[in-house]
């Protein structure tokens, strides 16, 4: 996690090897697909949005490089990483069942981790405002990184 030191640097890539296989699960089971079709290069809706959401989720949680990322989600590059996070705050934006997916997903994954940096109540609150298909009432940094104001959802 951002900010905790580790002895050596294969103790940190395997936990960060891990964590991914963690968000890339968790984001599977969530957007209904299997965790191979998150790491294949298909381009399908929901392994995308999956993909996209697991990106995000170890972006926000650990320090790590954009290239490293891309290795630990099927091998892409930065560049591919870089849309993903940028699709994904577009997504937050636009589509509420994604919003809902992602914030279900950040709970879940924070949980999962136990970052102490994590505040669970507000993103709790804010997956249930996200339910009732409402943007979250006061400005709320998602983990895509965009800030949701009250506004019915479309």
């Amino acid at each position: 996690m951002k900010g905790e030191m580790h002895t050596s640097a294969s103790e940190t890539a395997k936990l960060r090897a891990d964590c991914a296989t963690l968000a890339v699960e968790i984001c599977a089971a969530l957007f209904r697909v299997r965790p191979n079709d998150v790491y294949a290069p298909r381009r399908a809706a929901a392994p995308l949005k999956a993909r996209f959401a697991a990106a995000v989720l170890m972006r926000s949680h650990f320090d790590i490089g954009l290239s490293a990322l891309g290795r630990l989600i099927g091998g892409r590059d930065h560049a591919t990483i870089v849309n993903a996070i940028n699709r994904a705050a577009e997504l937050v934006e636009a589509d509420s069942a994604f919003r809902v997916l992602l914030a279900e997903a950040e709970l879940r994954f924070a949980a999962a981790i136990g970052d102490p940096g994590f505040d669970v109540s507000t993103q709790a609150s804010v997956l249930a405002v996200c339910r009732m298909g409402l943007k979250p009432a006061r400005s709320v940094r998602t983990a895509a990184g965009a800030s949701l104001a009250l506004q019915a959802a479309e």
